[in-house]
């Protein structure tokens, strides 16, 4: 049985310099001030270690920023002396040394440098959509910790699965607001197939998450798409972005029932196929290019196209075939099962007027 809230998160944590050694058990915390205004939230274990502090060093920089970020989505209370205090702890027992430091001298300066990271592509491409990779280098985590740090991430940084979804193959979420927290569930294995309401410590709220076995079929969004020719000086291409969603059959067995649990975003495999409305049709070939990764479909060139049969112009209808999981080219030869959904497209000329829109008839 598979608890689905969410798709998995395949990002290893940044490597190289920034991660600490796998013996490193952690800095007890001796500041009564840090653990009485951190423990709340960060407990203590037997040797004094909190929870996420203890496991982590960076600048006083650095700690300034956690700090702040405490009393803005946390609601911790801090006078400004303690503030200071709490951060001139942190900052001498939880610190870097010069030397572990220095390379990230300009994050803390605000210096714009040429930074080449010694760590995976992946890992670069995904800190510095936000921010810049020295706030990566200026910090020693534990393995466990910087996963941490990523789930943190896409629980109160809302649209950070898109990203995940450009680098490290993730999907879209919203992110979560910052009245929510992430928690663990087990599932029972012979719990019935549905969705459910999420409970923690007597609170509840619109929170579901969906229990289900396997995913059973795909549905492409939107259904009918609409994309227009374009790239010249008058017309700009119009692009359609696709989605697909995956889907349990509900308690019935059945697909396309009211009982159908709906699991979310899937990371899934994009191709196009003919829409076969004529002898000999040939549209798949012209209309344009869909990214198999990401879903956006690029129309191709306005005008008409020597290529084709009577120089005809780049327009026509397709298939948008979404497939799960993503195998590129498909399972052909693979013991893999793969659910397939699909949607049709429209690729149409500069000026096409679609006349059932609401806002023709006005």
């Amino acid at each position: 049985m598979v608890l689905g809230a969410a798709l998995p998160v395949h990002a290893q944590p940044p490597s190289g310099n920034t991660q600490q050694s796998s013996i490193d058990e952690g800095i007890p915390v001796t500041s009564d001030l840090v653990k009485r205004k951190c423990g709340a939230c960060h407990r203590a274990d037997e040797k004094g270690r909190l929870s996420r502090i203890s496991y982590r060093r960076t600048t006083p920089e650095g700690w300034e920023q956690t700090i702040k970020r405490m009393i803005t989505l946390n609601n911790i209370t801090l006078e400004p002396a303690e503030a200071r205090d709490v951060l001139r702890y942190l900052g001498d027992r939880h610190g870097l040394a010069p030397e572990e430091a220095k390379p990230a001298d300009f994050e803390v300066e605000r210096r714009l440098i040429e930074y080449t990271y010694a760590g995976d592509k992946d890992t670069e491409q995904l800190c510095t959509t936000c921010h810049s990779i020295g706030r990566v280098i200026s910090q020693r985590r534990t393995k466990e910790e910087w996963t941490l740090l990523l789930e943190t991430h896409r629980a109160i940084y809302p649209g950070t699965d898109t990203v995940f979804r450009r680098t490290v193959g993730q999907r879209r979420q919203a992110g979560l607001p910052a009245t929510q927290i992430i928690v663990s569930v087990s599932v029972a294995p012979d719990a019935t197939v549905g969705r459910r309401s999420v409970i923690v410590s007597g609170a509840t709220g619109e929170a579901t998450v969906a229990v289900y076995n396997t995913i059973d079929f795909v549905k492409v969004r939107p259904q009918s798409g609409l994309a227009r020719l374009g790239g010249g000086a008058a017309y700009q291409k119009q692009f359609q972005q696709f989605e697909a969603v995956g889907y349990a059959k509900g308690p019935d067995g059945k697909p396309d029932t009211k009982d159908d649990v709906e699991l979310g975003l899937l990371d899934a495999y994009w191709s196009i196929e003919e829409y076969a409305a004529t002898f000999n049709d040939d549209d798949k070939d012209f209309v344009g290019q869909i990214d198999a990764e990401t879903g956006l479909f690029t129309p191709n060139v306005d005008g008409p196209n020597p290529k084709r049969r009577h120089s005809a112009n780049n327009y026509g209808d397709v298939w948008v075939v979404a497939s799960y999981p993503r195998i590129p080219g498909g399972a052909t030869g693979l013991n893999t099962r793969v659910v397939k959904g699909r949607a049709h497209l429209l690729v149409t000329v500069p000026a096409y007027i679609l006349f059932d829109q609401p806002e023709v008839a006005r």
